[in-house]
């Protein structure tokens, strides 16, 4: 019976001892786990050419690459503690809040929809909706899609804008831009809508492809985060690090680098 008494007793002691570890833990602030543990796990989308993708020598590079390496500098003095994780613009939010990732810089709009779920940095970028098509397409403006297939990637704010647009284009939702892509070049989608930027990466591959010269929304790029106190802290830091490299003109050397032109 007493040695009963002592299991039930040691694994009371466990159990409670654990507990308050767990209490611990939770009473540390993200920034500070990221710099004890020294790991940064950042989500980004490597699909979304200039900002995120692999370049060819099969490395990761683009603009929220850079940009989140130099907040990593200023917040840890280092970026070798980054780990970049995948995300889509379809799962970066549950990738988020599923603490898969501590922050995504992903290319995604700051909508008052998301800032119920997620909490955002300051903005870093502006930049809007446009469409792209093949040189020779009788599509001139976004009037024209009515009828139309148009090709968006699932999870951004293109097929809410493109229903203000033209309300009887078939809307074709996609995983990623690549996928889109490839429809696009079999003629199975006859445009392309997202962030013009994108549209830039994408039109670049061949002189068979235009943008059209119109914008169909004002968006702004945010680094998204948990939305509790426990992130608080290191969105602090964030919008420190982002005021900071605006300043001093570090931004405006990346956008020049990677030929993204912010809309200021």
């Amino acid at each position: 019976m007493k040695l009963l008494l002592k299991i039930f007793f040691i694994i009371f002691v466990f159990i409670n001892f654990c507990g308050c570890q767990s209490d611990i833990e939770k009473d540390v602030d993200l920034l500070t786990k990221i710099k004890d543990k020294k790991v940064f796990l950042v989500g980004v989308n490597k699909n979304s050419k200039p900002f995120a993708y692999i370049n060819s020598q099969g490395e990761l590079e683009g603009f929220d690459v850079e940009l989140i390496k130099e907040i990593s500098k200023k917040l840890f003095d280092t970026d070798k503690i980054i780990e970049f994780i995948s995300v889509t613009p379809s799962n970066r939010i549950l990738s988020l809040n599923s603490k898969e990732v501590d922050i995504v810089i992903s290319t995604m709009t700051i909508t008052e929809e998301r800032l119920r779920i997620v909490d955002f940095s300051n903005p870093y970028y502006m930049t809007g909706q446009a469409i792209l098509v093949n040189e020779d397409s009788n599509i001139r403006s976004g009037k024209d899609l009515n009828g139309k297939k148009v090709g968006i990637v699932l999870g951004t704010t293109a097929a809410t804008n493109i229903r203000y647009i033209a309300s009887n284009a078939i809307i074709k939702g996609f995983k990623n831009y690549e996928d889109a892509f490839e429809e696009f070049k079999k003629g199975n989608i006859d445009a392309i809508s997202t962030d013009d930027v994108i549209l830039q990466g994408i039109a670049t591959k061949s002189s068979k492809y235009k943008i059209l010269p119109d914008r169909y929304s004002t968006e702004f790029y945010g680094i998204a985060l948990r939305k509790d106190e426990y992130s608080k802290n290191l969105k602090l830091a964030i919008n420190d690090a982002l005021d900071i490299m605006e300043k001093s003109g570090k931004i405006k050397e990346l956008e020049r680098k990677y030929n993204v032109q912010y809309r200021r």
